[in-house]
């Protein structure tokens, strides 16, 4: 590899580095923007869920967020003190309960996915739409490249061992969040420590 060349690579890499801790800082700064709507990010996020689509069950939650039942159960019954949903038995298995949006939650739910929509909608403000469509083209590659590459057995080996030796994090979600039939509209991944608290 010619010295131009790995000069222009260090510089695409330090540039992903850049926009990486960029897209971090936007995070923790929206983290604080939900609760000012005073809604913890966990249940803001099942709030945008079910604005999406109503009706969802403990078991439909637990599976597209990837925790435990308890916790979904747990998080559902806050929003109920809340007034924000409200649970019905469901007509053909009086042992299933659906959720859905109250009115007061359906307003709360609207607001923090505006105010969302309203944050990427600044971040790609400058790029046009054929850049946009590039751009998806790109990272989609990208990050194809990197799951096969650092998804093998001797990495997972490694990571884990590492995290063994590290802060205990308990359960953590693994699912992929946007391969999940609700998560339409939803652009995090999901996990039950950091819950979009």
């Amino acid at each position: 590899m010619s010295n131009e060349k790995n000069t222009d690579l260090k510089k695409l890499y330090h540039q992903l580095i850049q926009t990486s801790n960029i897209f971090r800082r936007i995070h923790f700064v929206n983290k604080f923007n939900h609760e000012d709507y005073g809604v913890p990010r966990s249940q803001a996020l099942l709030l945008k869920i079910l604005l999406e689509k109503e009706g969802l069950t403990n078991k439909d939650i637990v599976e597209l967020l990837d925790i435990r039942p308890s916790s979904a159960g747990e998080l559902i019954e806050k929003l109920v003190k809340s007034g924000y949903v409200t649970k019905k038995t469901n007509p053909d298995d009086k042992r299933i309960a659906n959720i859905y949006l109250t009115d007061n939650g359906r307003k709360k739910a609207e607001e923090i996915a505006e105010s969302q929509t309203n944050l990427i909608d600044k971040i790609f403000e400058n790029i046009n739409d054929t850049e946009k469509e590039q751009l998806s083209i790109i990272l989609e590659k990208l990050s194809k490249s990197l799951k096969y590459e650092f998804e093998e057995s001797d990495f997972k080996e490694k990571f884990h061992h590492h995290r063994g030796h590290g802060h205990h994090h308990g359960h953590r979600g693994s699912r992929d969040f946007m391969d999940h039939p609700f998560s339409k509209g939803f652009k995090r991944p999901f996990d039950e420590d950091d819950l979009w608290k």
